[in-house]
């Protein structure tokens, strides 16, 4: 049972961490995920690197929606961003 909540809890932050780089994507940026630090160190050691390149993406954002609607989901950060696509 505790390798299974484990589990749950990498898969969650992978999740996350997915869904910020789609959102951010849809936002016009260019997303890098670093893994700046050895997984043997720490389970939470990526970084997101995002750079402004283009105009926002409604389809992107749809992209995005469609994952959250599928994962039945509601991030943090959708809430924080003004002017979503």
């Amino acid at each position: 049972m505790r390798k299974l909540i484990i589990l749950k809890a990498r898969m969650a932050d992978i999740i996350t961490d997915g869904l910020r780089s789609l959102l951010l994507e849809s936002l016009g940026y260019d997303v890098s995920i670093i893994e700046y630090i050895s997984s043997l160190e720490t389970p939470k050691n990526l970084m997101i690197r995002v750079t402004k390149v283009r105009s926002k993406s409604k389809e992107i954002f749809n992209e995005y929606k469609k994952l959250k609607k599928l994962l039945n989901v509601k991030p943090s950060l959708e809430k924080l961003i003004n002017n979503l696509p």
